[in-house]
């Protein structure tokens, strides 16, 4: 069916309404007030055929007028120009009124087609478009148009019964309007009538209007139809609106479904995104996937942004089409073609979603966020996405002056992840008391408005380790509390004993991708009673592993002991993982795995090929200024001069974007280590092992202010780990000396009572140590006996070791209350490999005859067979010169070899003492 003014016959809709509808119009009955008017009127049948004029592209259009000289009118059909007066009214009629307004002073110089009125109705609507309300008054248009009301159009008596009504541009006349209005509505002026239908169900029509309301309506929607014209896509829209809104007509969404797609069959893009929206929304009609994709591929070819968006991500998830990324790609660049917000907001989070899909979408993102932040009302979280990005690509110190410009902004338009990343930005590198409180602040209304974990240990390690004057124990104590209360912790480690809760704890972790718990639960279901090959086969196949888990796994493993060969293949594969995933791979291995990978001594698990590989590696990685990566570097070349060459080789590097290790293996090397500290200090993670290497490196500046301050810190984050209360207690006498007794040996009970050995001996040390404020060798009886009588037999050997150590006055007066002989044999007895070598210690030094001596050999030999490597040296040395044992010179060699490649500086003097190296007792 081609364009024509072909009337639909109004026949077709009044035949169907009911004889009373007839009789009721004859004798001028009126509705009673009612909400809305329950009426079915369905859009004519007619052939599909694209007849409506789609109008011009919005930015087509924009982007011409922007252009325009102002000077003469373009060579361009008046009736065009006149509809692009009224589009760009309704676009933005403030910005386009002066455009608007000079279009039309130049039509009617040059003598407009247009009636007058038309004239005037075109510049009406410029002004109340813009707002311009008093500009409006002052130019007459209205009173001009009030003035030929006898003469104006339907649709124009209409517009100024509005004016009238509102007072806009004329003083209100309320009687005046309703009769334009009422005038209008006997000409059959669909909009007249509906206001009419509207009045006449609240009870509130003119007098004058005694037409039904059922019959008013009908007559409406029948004018809205009207011939088959191009603008038909449009009035069929409005009968549709009115369905869908309930405005006159009771709500039918199947009635406004059907003449949206009335309008889409006809060619409207607009119609055919409304009509796809049913089928989206698909609770009010049926749905059909296939005339959802047919009206979204018609309203997005024609332009309409909501349908290339909502297209695209079909495209993109791949569910009611095959998926197609480029298709997807390009619906959304289509949409963002403008530079509207959303289209730019849509095409940046599906940039985000692909980023690790689509190659080179970097430089794009980085465009397009660009694009989004010059927009006046650009939101707040593209100025935080392109900072994240510029301390990416520009590295985290030298883009921080950039990444906090675009943060200030951020946290202007209220972006709660601007506020987090701000606050960090502040305290990264030394903050004044007056920049740590800010950064305070914006940590705390992240905190306080989105909660998580991440603002409050933002809070914790600002009060524990970040404070210019701190630490601020009591606050930092706060924020612990809050961050633990949401923290599930490190998943329990694996055992035959966990319990259900153990069990869920592990498998939550995995299902939120944690790579500990992730990997934990993989390992626990390869043997776990309530798995099935189902369940496995699901796991290994959820989700691509990422290479925070690939390690996570890697070293469960590891941790579990496996043999020789096991070990070598995990370890090869890890080499393989970090050549394929990069550079920065290193930035997720612990440096004593690097170590074990491509260190100085390290196992040769790898081929020479590939341990040149590695040290490449090693070297990209430092190149990004991963520390891990240069300390796994310096630990290849121990020479100190070595270290300097490879500061020398990084220092851009670490300077641009270098991590805590970096910064504090920069600091140990650079003539000017105090932006260094400042930095390392402002990034280190707050925990104890990493306060305690901000002391070490101030024992190595020779800062003991900063010492102090460290420690201060080291102590506030300090827990119940047994091992680390030793470690504290060690530092501390290492630090303080004998000062520093009365505070360790509190650390060193405390230590011991939540059964760490090493605690136990250190305490015992001090305890017998004569000439300090401690010395106690009767609290050490008691506390060999508690062990005994316990059965605490590690703890025993321990204590031993520290009775062996002491002067032989002290040894005596133990010796007086403890039988040392059934102590020594007792513990050994045990199988701990340390009190095994101290009794055959005993035994070699107290013998008396060769059958006792013989006997103090079987328990070094039993010792290092346990792996003690001080036995390995005693054993190997009474092999060597038959010492208990018949002379074995090559058996002494093994043994010393075993001790020395453990690091026995004693086992290497004893092979060059006695003369011998392995390939001298090979020959």
């Amino acid at each position: 069916m081609g364009i024509g003014s072909k009337r639909l016959s109004g026949a077709k809709w009044l035949s169907a309404r009911p004889l009373a509808l007839l009789v009721a119009l004859c004798l001028g009955t009126s509705a009673t007030a009612q909400e809305t008017l329950d009426l079915a009127f369905r859009p004519p049948e007619v052939t599909p055929d694209p007849i409506c004029v789609a109008p011009r592209a919005d930015l087509a259009m924009t982007a011409f007028w922007s252009e325009w000289s102002g000077r003469t009118l373009p060579d361009l059909p008046e009736k065009r120009i006149r509809r692009d007066v009224s589009r760009l009214a309704q676009l933005d009629g403030a910005a386009w009124l002066d455009t608007n307004l000079r279009i039309l002073d130049l039509l009617s110089e040059r003598g407009s087609s247009a009636s007058y009125e038309t004239e005037l109705m075109l510049r009406a609507r410029a002004l109340v478009e813009a707002g311009a309300f008093e500009r409006l008054t002052e130019s007459g248009v209205v009173a001009e148009l009030s003035a030929m009301a006898e003469t104006l159009s339907p649709f124009a008596k209409v517009t100024l019964a509005e004016y009238l009504t509102n007072g806009i541009g004329i003083p209100r006349d309320s009687a005046r309007a309703d009769a334009l209005l009422v005038e209008a509505g006997y000409a059959g002026q669909p909009q007249a009538l509906l206001a009419l239908a509207r009045r006449q169900l609240d009870g509130t029509a003119p007098s004058d209007w005694i037409v039904p309301v059922d019959f008013t309506v009908t007559t409406a929607f029948g004018g809205l139809v009207g011939d088959l014209d191009p603008q038909i896509c449009d009035r069929a829209a409005e009968i549709a609106t009115h369905y869908e809104n309930a405005a006159v007509v009771t709500r039918d969404p199947q009635l406004a479904y059907e003449w949206y797609r009335f309008a889409a069959d006809l060619g409207s893009a607009q119609a055919a995104w409304k009509a796809a929206e049913f089928h989206l929304r698909a609770d009010e009609i049926e749905k059909s996937n296939d005339l959802l994709l047919n009206y979204l591929e018609q309203a997005a070819a024609g332009g309409i942004k909501n349908a290339q968006i909502e297209l695209g991500r079909i495209y993109e998830r791949g569910a009611l089409a095959a998926q197609d990324l480029s298709r997807a790609r390009a619906l959304f660049e289509a949409a963002a073609a403008d530079d509207s917000l959303r289209g730019l907001s849509q095409l940046t989070h599906f940039f985000d979603r692909q980023d690790e899909t689509i190659s080179g979408l970097r430089a794009a993102r980085r465009d397009l966020l660009t694009r989004l932040i010059a927009r006046t009302d650009a939101p707040g979280w593209a100025f935080t996405r392109l900072a994240e990005m510029t301390l990416e690509d520009q590295g985290r110190w030298t883009g921080a002056t950039a990444a906090r410009d675009l943060l200030e902004e951020a946290v202007l338009r209220d972006d709660l992840d601007g506020h987090f990343d701000l606050g960090r930005l502040l305290l990264s590198e030394a903050p004044s008391p007056e920049t740590f409180d800010r950064a305070v602040g914006l940590l705390m209304r992240v905190a306080g408005e989105s909660g998580g974990m991440p603002p409050m240990r933002e809070l914790h390690a600002a009060f524990a380790c970040r404070a210019p004057d701190g630490p601020h124990l009591t606050e930092a104590a706060h924020w612990l509390d809050q961050r633990d209360a949401l923290d599930t912790g490190q998943a329990p480690d694996l055992s035959d004993d966990l319990t259900d809760l153990d069990i869920a704890q592990i498998q939550s972790q995995a299902v939120g991708g944690g790579p500990d718990g992730w990997a934990k639960w993989v390992a626990l279901i390869e043997t776990a009673d309530f798995a099935d090959e189902g369940m496995r086969q699901f796991w290994a196949t959820r989700h691509q592993r990422t290479d925070a888990q690939i390690v996570a796994q890697a070293l469960l493993a590891l941790d579990s002991s496996p043999d020789a060969a096991t070990g070598a293949m995990i370890l090869t594969g890890l080499h393989a993982q970090y050549r394929d995933s990069g550079a920065g791979f290193a930035a997720l291995l612990p440096p004593a795995l690097l170590e074990r990978l491509y260190g100085h001594g390290a196992a040769p698990v790898l081929s020479p090929e590939d341990r040149a590989e590695g040290l490449e590696l090693l070297n990209a990685s430092a190149a990004l200024g991963h520390g891990r990566a240069l300390l796994a570097l310096a630990a290849a070349a121990p020479d100190p001069a070595a270290h300097r060459a490879i500061y020398d080789q990084y220092r851009e590097a670490i300077d641009r974007d270098g991590d805590f290790a970096a910064l504090v293996f920069a600091a140990r090397q650079s003539e000017t280590p105090g932006v260094h500290v400042s930095r390392a200090a402002g990034i280190m993670p707050c925990i104890y092992r990493r306060a305690v290497d901000m002391v070490d490196l101030a024992r190595d500046l020779g800062d003991a202010a900063l010492v102090e301050h460290w420690l201060a810190i080291a102590e506030g984050l300090l827990g119940e780990d047994p091992t680390e209360l030793t470690h504290l207690a060690r530092l501390r006498l290492d630090v303080e000396g004998p000062a520093a007794l009365p505070q360790a040996l509190d650390l060193f009970a405390r230590a011991s009572l939540r059964g760490d050995v090493a605690a136990d001996r250190e305490l015992f040390r001090l305890i017998l140590t004569p000439d300090t404020p401690v010395f106690n060798p009767e609290r050490a009886v008691v506390m060999m006996r508690d062990a005994m009588e316990a059965g605490r037999m590690d703890t025993l050997a321990s204590y031993l070791a520290g009775y062996r150590s002491a002067k032989a006055p002290v040894q005596a007066q133990i010796a007086a209350q403890i039988d040392i002989p059934t102590a020594y044999r007792v513990a050994a007895d045990s199988g701990d490999p340390t009190a095994m070598r101290n009794h055959g210690l005993h035994l070699r030094e107290t013998a008396e005859g060769p059958e006792a001596l013989v006997q103090a050999m079987v328990w070094l030999h039993r010792a290092a067979e346990a792996g003690d490597a001080e036995a390995m040296v005693a054993y190997g040395q009474a092999l060597a010169f038959g010492i208990g044992v018949d002379p074995d010179r090559t058996q002494a060699v093994a043994w010393l070899d075993r001790a020395a490649a453990r690091g026995s500086d004693e086992a290497s003097d004893l092979i060059r003492l006695i003369g011998l190296s392995s390939a001298e007792v090979s020959q």
